[in-house]
C-alpha cells in the first residue's frame, strides 16, 4: 500500500466550518463575490422566463438559496456518510444555524 491510500482522519466540525465559510456563506474566488453572481445569474435567467420575478427582492432570494445549499450539503452529506455521520453533521450545523441570522 502506497501512502496516498491510507484515509486521512478529518475533525467533522473543522471541516464543515471550513467548507461552510469558504463555499456557501462566503464564496470569494479571485476576489469576486461568486455567491452575488450565483444569485444575479438566477435571477435574471428566471427573469428571462417570466417578468413577474423582477419583483422578488434580491437579498430574500440570495438568503434562500444559502439555505438550499446547506440542505443540498446535508443530503451529499448523508448520502456519502450514511445515517450516523449525516446526525452529528445537521447538529453541527444546527448549532451555527442558531449563530447566524440575517
Amino acid at each position: 500500500m502506497g501512502i496516498f491510500s491510507k484515509k486521512q482522519e478529518v475533525d467533522l466540525e473543522e471541516f464543515c466550518s471550513d467548507f461552510y465559510e469558504k463555499n456557501i456563506l462566503n464564496p470569494i474566488i479571485e476576489g469576486i463575490d461568486a455567491g452575488a453572481v450565483f444569485v444575479d445569474t438566477i435571477k435574471r435567467n428566471v427573469v428571462e422566463v417570466d417578468d413577474n420575478f423582477t419583483k422578488i427582492n434580491s437579498q430574500k432570494l440570495a438568503d434562500e438559496i444559502v439555505l438550499l445549499r446547506f440542505e443540498l450539503f446535508a443530503l451529499a452529506w448523508l448520502h456519502q456518510f450514511g445515517d450516523k455521520l449525516a446526525i452529528i453533521q445537521s447538529d453541527f450545523t444546527m448549532g451555527l444555524n442558531k449563530l447566524w441570522k440575517r
